[in-house]
């Protein structure tokens, strides 16, 4: 049987126990093991599922229903660019039921479909943000349509000398503290829902030139309109690099660590669609409360996109914001790798190391679904024991291959995390397990 570090952690840790016997945070010390910087982390131990020869803790699961899709299927927008079924791995770990890794579901143009659907729709001022906390409350900030945040950052790229400086007057680690919820937030957040701990983006700290903007662009304004857009692209590409993270549909209310029902913005259809195709083909547990409760159809209410750097952690916790425990939580990554720990009920339960790659779906549902987790360290690329292209060559030439060629550079410095939930509000508002 593989020897993991989470193995040792717990070992060393049980020696530890305090002397009035409380238990040691087997959790928190693998945490800390992976997210150390200096000296780095020994990733050695973390499990590569997909190479993994570990019978004992990594079972690769046998699909039933591997058919194609069906015209109901393929009529819903969520399917564009899924394998098919046929060609899914998914990986489930032993002594975590619920627990699934899906590899190789997602095509290179699904993995261009979502990265471009969260860079330029998602990022909207619909949306509910981190930079709302930083802007007096207002979600104007992520702008809409062709003036989104992303956008207007992007042509800063255009404009010469607009990326030697990053137009802050603070250092790292006062931007990180501005980008967290207070700590009367942190307090009443508990494990609810958690969101990245900062890491300075390249975008803060520098970035690289890019063709210059089209004469069309440039002769279709005034002199004034030019140095307004000018100024205005400039802030934009300052303020993008502090995107942390944005809800969709059911925004979360931190201050009262609830989802707001009186705030809320139309899910998207098509990440919906995606969801429901997963859920109804993948080996989910159907535990009581989902067969009273959503037995036909996962049913998107809410997500929370995260923007992950070099640096960027997610402190272990668990999601019970949520009024259906039945009801699975889908992730989606894209970009950079991640090393993934997958606790149990407890934080005295030693972790399990996981590596998460672009493309991959991580589903927590049945018993797993209340389980810590964490992701203690992204990764540059060169340390990827199994680094991959992004989105594939497969591109039309022109407006369409420039386009994704600054989103796959985006994607060379940080790691897009969706996940989503069904909130189930009840009508008496109380959960079921």
């Amino acid at each position: 049987m593989m020897q993991d570090a989470s193995a040792t952690a717990a070992a060393s840790a049980a020696s530890a126990a305090t002397a009035d016997g409380e238990a040691p945070d087997v959790f928190m010390k693998a945490f800390k093991q992976y997210k150390s910087r200096h000296p780095p982390p020994d990733l050695k131990d973390v499990i590569d599922v997909s190479r993994c020869q570990d019978s004992a803790r990594i079972e690769r699961v046998t699909l039933q229903d591997t058919s194609p899709f069906s015209d109901a299927e393929v009529d819903q927008e969520g399917v564009v660019g899924l394998r098919p079924v046929s060609e899914w791995q998914v990986f489930a770990v032993g002594g975590k039921p619920g627990f699934l890794l899906v590899r190789n579901a997602l095509s290179a143009r699904a993995v261009r479909h979502w990265v471009r659907r969260t860079l330029q729709d998602f990022i909207c001022e619909s949306n509910a943000s981190n930079l709302d906390l930083q802007h007096g409350g207002s979600a104007a900030v992520l702008g809409t349509g062709d003036n989104n945040l992303w956008r207007r950052a992007e042509r800063a790229r255009a404009i010469p000398h607009a990326n030697t400086e990053d137009h802050e007057d603070a250092g790292p680690q006062q931007k990180r503290e501005r980008l967290q919820p207070s700590s009367s937030q942190k307090q009443k957040q508990g494990h609810h829902m958690h969101v990245p701990a900062a890491a300075a983006s390249t975008a803060e700290q520098s970035a690289k030139p890019a063709a210059a903007a089209t004469p069309t662009e440039e002769t279709s304004r005034t002199p004034a309109q030019t140095a307004s857009q000018t100024a205005a692209d400039i802030q934009a590409r300052a303020v993008f690099g502090k995107l942390r993270w944005l809800t969709l549909g059911y925004h979360y209310d931190w201050t009262n660590n609830v989802y707001d029902r009186a705030r809320y913005t139309p899910f998207p259809a098509d990440l919906a669609a995606l969801c429901r195709v997963l859920a109804a083909r993948l080996p989910l547990p159907a535990t009581q409360a989902a067969q009273a409760t959503q037995a036909t159809a996962f049913k998107a209410e809410a997500a929370i996109v995260n923007f992950y750097y070099v640096g960027s952690t997610l402190a272990g916790h668990t999601d019970h914001a949520e009024f259906d425990f039945g009801a699975p939580i889908l992730s989606l990554s894209f970009g950079l790798p991640a090393v993934f720990l997958l606790g149990g009920r407890t934080k005295q339960e030693p972790p399990v190391p996981l590596y998460v790659r672009n493309g991959d779906i991580v589903v927590m549902a049945g018993e797993s679904r209340l389980c810590y987790h964490a992701v203690p360290a992204v990764l540059r690329r060169e340390f990827d024991p199994q680094p991959g292209a992004y989105g594939g060559v497969d591109l039309e030439a022109g407006s369409e291959e420039a386009e994704w060629r600054a989103m796959e550079r985006y994607l060379q410095e940080t790691r897009i995390n969706i996940n989503v939930r069904q909130v189930s509000f009840p009508e008496e508002g109380e959960r079921t397990a």
